[in-house]
């Protein structure tokens, strides 16, 4: 079974990649949302979190984002400090999840993460995608969809790896510009993983 990586920056539009897989009944691992769940409920993580950053760490609630973000913003050994206590997890998650799908007889899967070189997990993939949309547009789209000032996207977007880095990294790179149709490059990478399956095997 193929681990298929689909990486980009904020806005850059690998929900639509992946939703698309899905209407294809390819499982997809949505890393950020799984990140999130395991942060508020895997008691290791809020114990190696809390003795790191301090009790304000959480609320009842779960996490306490604003505090974490605080701590974080403009501090790399904070922010890798974090990330050293929560990509293991992250990563023997997917892992787990692999083998669940290895089980089911799905012949590849499909990784979505905006940070799949910076936490290394690209090393757990067998194939990386990258998906690429102008900085304006990318802006413009988390906006809208998050509702956030611009000087915080621009935040986030400086904190991940430029476009180039990741494009030198990847097998696969999708345009999601005005100028590039997005469908169509999007089903020619699915015939691409699909003949790779059959080629490798399950």
């Amino acid at each position: 079974m193929l681990r298929i990586g689909i990486t980009g920056g904020i806005g850059s539009g690998k929900s639509v990649a992946c939703q698309y897989f899905e209407s294809q009944q390819v499982p997809v691992y949505y890393a950020d949302t799984m990140a999130a769940f395991l942060i508020n409920t895997n008691h290791e993580i809020q114990v190696k979190i809390v003795d790191r950053f301090g009790r304000k760490s959480y609320t009842p609630a779960g996490l306490n984002k604003t505090f974490i973000r605080k701590q974080i913003f403009q501090n790399k050994e904070a922010l890798a400090d974090l990330n050293r206590i929560t990509h293991p997890y992250i990563l023997k998650h997917f892992d787990d999840w692999c083998k669940q799908m290895r089980k089911s007889n799905y012949p590849f899967v499909v990784k979505e993460a905006a940070l799949v070189f910076e936490s290394d997990s690209y090393k757990s993939l067998d194939f990386i995608v990258c998906m690429v949309a102008p900085l304006e547009t990318r802006i413009e789209r988390v906006i809208k969809r998050d509702g956030k000032l611009r000087k915080e996207v621009l935040d986030i977007i400086n904190r991940q790896w430029t476009d180039d880095e990741k494009i030198k990294r990847s097998a696969w790179v999708i345009k999601n510009t005005d100028d590039d149709l997005l469908l169509p490059q999007i089903v020619a990478l699915h015939e691409l993983i699909v003949s790779k399956t059959e080629f490798y095997g399950n």
